[in-house]
């Protein structure tokens, strides 16, 4: 039976990368939207085995919902990947409002323990399956100014994994975070132009990660599970980083 993988916020830039990538390798893919529509639809109809739902998942009945759709269509949830972000205020904290404070949390956070809570039991039930929390390098270091709900989200997130992942390891679920540095999507179009070329000049090409980068990687990670020790943060600075995991694992060798 193939896999079944399910995409959180896959109609954005690195989840429809990944939603595509997926499917084209053969996996039944289930992706969520919440306010993309169209660009849920076009990916769907790109794709001969991929499905949308909507879904708020800041909602618990949403939630549960659509994770007991797809139990009771495909039998089984073999991966979860939470890609799902908001926009990025970029605003000093105190001069947030208390709504744009706590989105961060509600979408990315929040988010990720509903889904989490709602697909565990099925995994535990048939003692498989791998979670991937897409975080980022922010986390890393002395966090960058004018992003503090999302830093604080995504170290959340990073608590969650490691948590789930100390929890569920007996049950052979596999809970693991991805890292990466810059990607370019839509997320990044309010970033002042200067921070982004000091980036660029990390990066070999003086490009940016892209989101089919991220996407390779994360199907990497997801076919390679047992390498990694249970609730690792996987960081991808650069292309290098994809390309040096590949050749572990084409090596056979453990990370």
């Amino acid at each position: 039976m193939s896999q079944v993988v399910l995409v959180v916020g896959g109609s954005g830039g690195i989840g429809s990368a990944t939603t595509k990538y997926f499917s084209k390798q053969g996996v039944k893919t289930f992706l969520t939207y919440f306010n993309n529509e169209e660009a849920a639809k076009q990916i769907k109809n790109s794709l001969s085995n991929c499905e949308t739902i909507k879904c708020d998942i800041r909602n618990e009945n949403d939630v549960n919902a659509m994770v007991s759709s797809i139990i009771k269509t495909d039998l089984k949830i073999d991966v979860l990947i939470n890609c799902v972000t908001s926009p990025l205020k970029l605003k000093i904290f105190d001069r947030m409002s208390t709504q744009e404070c706590f989105e961060d949390l509600e979408v990315i956070l929040h988010g990720g323990i509903l889904m989490s809570r709602a697909v565990l039991p099925h995994m535990k039930e048939r003692r498989a399956g791998t979670i991937v929390n897409l975080l980022s390098t922010v986390i890393s270091g002395i966090p960058p100014t004018r992003m503090t709900s999302y830093v604080i989200a995504k170290y959340g997130l990073l608590g969650l994994t490691k948590c789930l992942a100390s929890e569920a390891g007996r049950f052979n679920i596999k809970v693991l975070g991805l890292s990466p540095s810059f990607v370019e999507t839509e997320l990044l179009k309010s970033f002042p132009k200067k921070l982004l070329e000091i980036e660029k000049e990390k990066q070999e090409g003086k490009t940016l990660l892209q989101p089919e980068d991220i996407a390779r990687a994360i199907w990497k990670i997801t076919q390679n599970a047992e390498k990694y020790p249970n609730g690792e943060n996987i960081w991808i600075r650069t292309k290098k980083d994809i390309f040096n995991m590949e050749s572990v694992f084409e090596s056979g060798k453990d990370q």
